[in-house]
């Protein structure tokens, strides 16, 4: 029988509205009790048990990293660079350590907060999205509402046609200009660009790794391939880096920012007697989420845990 409207109905949903918030309350404040608690620990190597490679920002990480080993050929080896946690501390377009000297009280207590909250996750499950869930349930932060989350992803092509053509050259500079352009396109921040270390010698060695896709051969070789072989098809896809890493706030933007990127490189291949054609593609994904300062919840905290929280902050970093 259909319900009909009335008090009853209406006590239900009510008592059902009462019960989910005070699930929320229970939560939120577990949460805060747990973020109160870690927040009194010694900070000693908190950034090595926070991060893959401790303070080492991820620039370094990147551009340190040895493209040329990554065997694009075989998709199976784990050959790539992957970096599950990175720090990143680029103010104004610019790399560098972290200043807390102007930042609000409020911001560097977040700073602690978060650090020691993210220091109970494992090494072995570090991810986008664990590293995301542990930041939303943080009481002592929240999303910025003008932001909410950011996905991306798109890609380049280049298609080459040619007659058997077996020397393939490493990119010119402005083919790397014209990738470096569209990466910065897709990601559309300049500080998160410059925070990544995927820019100049990164990006040609990306961008070269495309000439290993084919394997080079004489043109006696070649021609002995058509006779052999006169219609070949090949497909190659591999992922080339994975990263993750959280921005620092700054002066300029008081708010961590997580970062994920993923640049994959692939070509399909086409031959045809003596006719090549090869389309090479680079395909980038990216997501984004900054979160602020709960303000309600910092300003709340007793005197004494306020202080002690700023006191670890600063001594963090310097």
């Amino acid at each position: 029988m259909k319900a009909q409207p009335g008090t009853f109905c209406k006590f239900e949903t009510s008592a059902f509205w009462s019960q989910q918030a005070v699930e929320r309350f229970s939560e939120t404040k577990s949460n805060l009790a747990s973020s109160l608690n870690i927040m009194s620990a010694p900070t000693a190597n908190l950034l090595e048990s926070v991060f893959d490679a401790g303070a080492t920002p991820i620039d370094e990480l990147v551009q340190k990293f040895n493209f040329s080993r990554v065997d694009v050929q075989d998709a199976s080896k784990n050959d790539y660079l992957v970096v599950h946690l990175a720090p990143s501390y680029v103010d104004d377009g610019h790399a560098g350590k972290v200043s807390l000297a102007k930042l609000d009280d409020n911001v560097k207590i977040m700073i602690t907060g978060t650090l020691k909250t993210l220091s109970k996750l494992e090494p072995s499950e570090r991810s986008y999205d664990s590293v995301l869930g542990s930041l939303t349930r943080n009481p002592l932060m929240e999303t910025v509402a003008s932001s909410e989350i950011i996905k991306r992803a798109d890609k380049i092509l280049k298609d080459d046609t040619h007659f058997m053509k077996v020397d393939w050259k490493v990119p010119d500079a402005s083919a790397i200009a014209k990738v470096q352009e569209w990466f910065n396109s897709v990601i559309d921040d300049k500080e998160t660009v410059a925070a990544s270390g995927v820019t100049g010698k990164v990006l040609k060695d990306v961008v070269a790794l495309s000439s290993h896709f084919i394997k080079e051969s004489s043109i006696f070789e070649g021609l002995s391939e058509v006779i052999e072989t006169p219609v070949k098809k090949e497909k190659f896809e591999k992922t080339i880096l994975d990263i993750t890493f959280l921005h620092f706030p700054t002066e300029k933007s008081p708010v961590f920012k997580l970062n994920h990127i993923i640049i994959h490189e692939w070509t399909q291949y086409e031959k045809i007697a003596l006719l090549e054609q090869q389309t090479t593609g680079i395909t980038c994904d990216y997501v984004s989420r900054e979160f602020k300062p709960r303000t309600t919840t910092l300003d709340a905290l007793k005197l004494e845990t306020r202080e002690g929280a700023i006191k670890q902050a600063e001594e963090l970093f310097n």
